[in-house]
């Protein structure tokens, strides 16, 4: 769960609004994909479960709970003129690519995905 600790540390530090579940979850899946490709291993060593929206790492829950009671990520409730639309997940550590124990080409490759998906993770696929 290490890795997964880092993937996750870093996306959220390079996204000043922070990101939701979904959103989250499926850049850490782009990633690993992205590595996989390359090397034919993922970074987060991570079993991926199929949820009804997105792909989720396993031990994705486990490492957020632990990032909060850690004090390095806080939720925020997203509001907008209807309500609440869900929730925003936001890095409150202290701010520090260095700090993060990835290598400069999980590094490298996690920014391509952000680049791509600047705001949230959409399917255009999807049929309702």
């Amino acid at each position: 769960m290490e890795k997964l600790l880092e993937v996750i540390s870093f996306i959220l530090q390079k996204s000043p609004n922070g990101r939701d579940r979904l959103s989250l979850s499926k850049l850490i899946y782009y990633s690993d994909g992205v590595y996989f490709q390359k090397n034919a291993k993922l970074i987060t060593n991570q079993t991926y479960i199929h949820l009804e929206d997105s792909p989720c790492a396993l031990d994705l829950q486990s490492a957020l709970l632990h990032l909060r009671k850690n004090g390095l990520i806080d939720i925020h409730p997203r509001l907008t003129e209807k309500g609440i639309s869900g929730f925003q997940i936001v890095w409150t550590g202290e701010p520090g690519e260095e700090a993060v124990d990835l290598n400069r080409q999980e590094k490298r490759i996690i920014r391509k995905v952000l680049e791509n998906f600047k705001n949230a993770v959409y399917d255009e696929n999807r049929v309702y």
